[in-house]
């Protein structure tokens, strides 16, 4: 089935219609999602995994909203982590976040975390991949679950997150590890790259090249403000200069299954115009 699922990051400060008083704000929100059209959510983990003291029957509850409403989860992990840390309690830090996010993702059935790698911190790029994939296997040994390490393409070149960074990390591992593509991170790290619309082509030609990915992508968009510096904050669909369409149309085109996260600030309206976009195409 040619399917794509659009949804928010996140349902925190929404036109959502959550309860104040609701005993499990996560699992109503899938509700509310799936009531307005959307298949998809990513929970956002930005400062902490908020769902990890959870008890079971909270994080059921999450689980089977999910699956009787056809609502895709992930996950983002915190916004802490950095694997090419200096600082040995930052690396067990890093490795906790990773850890707690991809348990409560097995518990309540998200299919991927999303994951800022690290930093270069000035060091030799090699050396800095080299290390990070070290840390990967130590993580991948303590996990028994069956949710990915989703390795986000950043939005800084002073980040760890490239397209070929990524595809490095997935063959060394393969079963373990899968890309997560931000257009909109692609778009400020390369400062406007895709206003050069044959560069659209392009990055999918680059997709293809590990088909057993691009057939079902993870995926986050939104508009963005950038500079030479790479990614500043994101922005609105209609105040940015991403070619969504011509992004939205190449996914179609190519009979790209999987999921569209959005990142805007307007993360539902958003969701919804991508979604509507797509539809028409």
């Amino acid at each position: 089935m040619n399917k794509l699922n659009f949804g928010p990051a996140g349902f925190g400060g929404t036109i959502l219609e959550i309860p104040k008083n609701s005993k499990n704000p996560t699992a109503d929100a899938i509700l509310e999602v799936s009531k307005i059209g959307l298949s998809a959510m990513e929970i956002e983990f930005v400062r902490s995994v908020y769902l990890k003291n959870s008890v079971p029957e909270k994080k059921e509850e999450i689980k089977n909203n999910a699956i009787n409403s056809n609502v895709s989860l992930s996950i983002h992990a915190p916004y802490f982590i950095n694997l090419n840390a200096i600082e040995e309690h930052k690396i067990i830090n890093s490795h906790r976040y990773i850890l707690d996010s991809l348990n409560v993702g097995h518990e309540i059935g998200a299919k991927t975390i999303v994951c800022h790698i690290g930093y270069f911190l000035k060091q030799e790029p090699k050396k800095v991949l080299e290390n990070i994939s070290h840390q990967i296997s130590l993580i991948e040994d303590k996990y028994k679950g069956d949710t990915k390490l989703g390795i986000e393409l950043t939005g800084k070149k002073t980040q760890v997150g490239s397209i070929d960074e990524i595809f490095y990390f997935i063959d060394k591992h393969p079963k373990f590890v899968k890309p997560v593509i931000d257009f909109a991170h692609q778009h400020a790290r390369e400062n406007g790259y895709f206003k050069d619309k044959k560069n659209v082509s392009l990055f999918f030609e680059k997709l293809k090249s590990y088909p057993e990915f691009f057939k079902n992508l993870h995926m986050h968009m939104s508009g963005i403000a950038y500079g030479e510096k790479g990614e500043k904050h994101h922005l609105p669909f209609r105040e940015a200069d991403l070619p969504y369409k011509e992004i939205l149309a190449n996914l179609k085109d190519n009979k790209t299954t999987g999921t569209v996260i959005c990142e805007s600030p307007e993360i539902v309206e958003d969701a919804l115009f991508l979604k509507e976009i797509y539809e028409k195409l």
